[in-house]
């Protein structure tokens, strides 16, 4: 449980997020490397005083964003790629965690599939998110819905994490975690879809729970973004 002052300070960490992420939208363009665009988004946020990342930023272009845990190298950008950033940073001793995936310059129908896929999964989990919940229902409503469109086994990691002082803390939000939700627990929830060779798709927001459901401390937008092609 986080009090207040905690919360707000996990809202501060989260703009900051979303920030990061608008960076990197922004950078975008064919050809740059995702190491270019990871080191634009870390710069960019040093300017606004961030001393620190919550963990090693992702931005992982094509069947590189097809791994959940890939590692960003000098993959080009090329037109009709998934781009999935997933990144946070630490402020006065607490975390953020944001997942964003973006398509650039065309989407095909199988992208959409998947985007619409996760999309939905996310919104179901986030439904869910209230005082009484079973933690691991939250990971079996996003879950159940991710099989039933025949991607079970591309769905590889839980819902998500508890985030504070650590970017992994408690409660795991795991299936098997029969603890209730209880206000003041702030935690991530981050259905995801990977498609060897094809891509993937992470959508990630922190959440705190509320009185009588929650509060999203991310708030950058969730619908599919088709990034326009600059020329160099």
């Amino acid at each position: 449980m986080k009090d207040e002052n905690k919360i707000a300070t996990m809202k501060k960490a989260a703009e900051l997020a979303d920030f990061g992420v608008e960076v990197g939208i922004n950078t975008l363009q064919e050809g740059i490397t995702e190491m270019e665009v990871l080191a634009k988004i870390e710069y960019e946020l040093k300017k606004k005083g961030v001393k620190e990342m919550s963990f090693s930023t992702m931005v992982l272009f094509g069947e590189h964003a097809g791994e959940p845990h890939g590692k960003p190298g000098n993959r080009k950008l090329k037109k009709g790629d998934f781009v999935l950033f997933d990144l946070g940073v630490v402020l006065d001793g607490y975390c953020s965690d944001i997942s964003r995936t973006v398509a650039f310059d065309s989407v095909s129908e199988r992208q959409k599939e998947l985007y619409d896929l996760v999309f939905s999964a996310q919104a179901a989990a986030l439904a869910e998110s209230k005082p009484g919940t079973r933690i691991g229902d939250l990971d079996k409503v996003a879950r159940d819905l991710i099989s039933n469109a025949g991607y079970g086994e591309y769905f590889p990691h839980r819902i998500g994490h508890g985030i504070g002082i650590n970017v992994h803390e408690y409660p795991s939000m795991s299936h098997l975690n029969d603890h209730l939700l209880e206000e003041n627990m702030v935690f991530t929830i981050e259905p995801g879809v990977y498609v060897p060779e094809v891509g993937g798709v992470r959508i990630e927001d922190d959440v705190v729970v509320t009185k009588d459901g929650y509060k999203a401390l991310t708030a950058f937008p969730k619908e599919l973004l088709v990034v326009s092609s600059k020329k160099h």
